[in-house]
């Protein structure tokens, strides 16, 4: 249902599970498609005066880690945890990762994808790519960027980027502001 005229579709508060505060989202019962709606709405709907965009972005950082990032005792955990800590090595791929982990390239695709809902590809990927806009916004160059997150050159990695964000590097760069 909707929250009604003047309300937000969403709102921090504490859980009396937890004692954290985590972002509530009206029809919960719906699954987790309707609490990505919501964080949708929450990011859509602008900021009245006494909301500051920290709440939101705390409120987007909580549903992340409860929902998008894996708990230890998850299947692939050991997976998700190597990509993370081994994003930035050139050599690394999703091959050498099956590998690392003892599974043929096939059943590890299938694992990974079955436990997480992506695949390793696209999650290695992404985190090359989110790393890449932290350092674009810091001022890196294309090429240290490249470098930075596992890109052999700048021009493959310039190629990744534009397919994945719409706009180049050095677009992003020159046109994108950090959030203060």
């Amino acid at each position: 249902a909707n929250p009604g005229p003047g309300l937000r579709p969403w709102q921090l508060a504490e859980n009396p599970r937890s004692n954290q505060r985590e972002p509530v989202l009206f029809d919960r019962h719906l699954g987790r498609r309707k609490e990505i709606l919501g964080i949708k709405e929450m990011f859509s709907a602008g900021l009245s005066e006494d909301e500051s965009f920290s709440e939101v972005i705390e409120a987007f950082a909580v549903y992340l880690q409860k929902f998008c990032l894996p708990e230890e005792n998850l299947p692939m955990a050991d997976a998700v945890s190597f990509i993370r800590d081994n994003y930035k090595d050139k050599d690394l791929n999703v091959n050498t990762i099956s590998i690392h982990f003892g599974y043929t390239t096939e059943h590890f695709i299938r694992t990974f994808t079955k436990a997480l809902g992506i695949t390793p590809y696209k999650y290695l990927l992404n985190m090359r790519m989110y790393e890449a806009r932290r350092l674009l916004l810091e001022n890196h160059t294309v090429s240290e960027t490249a470098e930075a997150v596992g890109y052999e050159n700048a021009r493959s990695f310039s190629h990744a980027f534009t397919k994945k964000f719409d706009i180049t590097p050095n677009e992003y760069r020159k046109n994108v502001s950090p959030i203060a």
